[in-house]
């Protein structure tokens, strides 16, 4: 999964162009919920480009400590 922090990006489908990404944009993700193949190509168009990149070990960490935290929340609403 990467999240675009600076610049920007073609996204390209059989070698059209489809889409532009700028700053706050994202792709990869159905790779990273369904490990679906990639089915297009992204490409930088500005000068530069500069990414957070999240992996798929990282994503299920901070997904796992977010369903724990509303269980508890749940868990303490139905106990009062």
């Amino acid at each position: 999964f990467y999240f675009i922090a600076q610049g920007a990006c073609a996204v390209l489908v059989d070698g059209k162009e489809v889409s532009t990404l700028k700053e706050r944009g994202y792709f990869g993700e159905l790779e990273l919920l369904y490990r679906r193949a990639r089915h297009c190509t992204v490409r930088a168009v500005s000068e530069s480009v500069s990414c957070w990149v999240l992996d798929r070990q990282t994503y299920c960490l901070i997904m796992q400590g977010i369903f724990m935290r509303k269980r508890e929340m749940y868990d303490d609403f139905l106990k009062n």
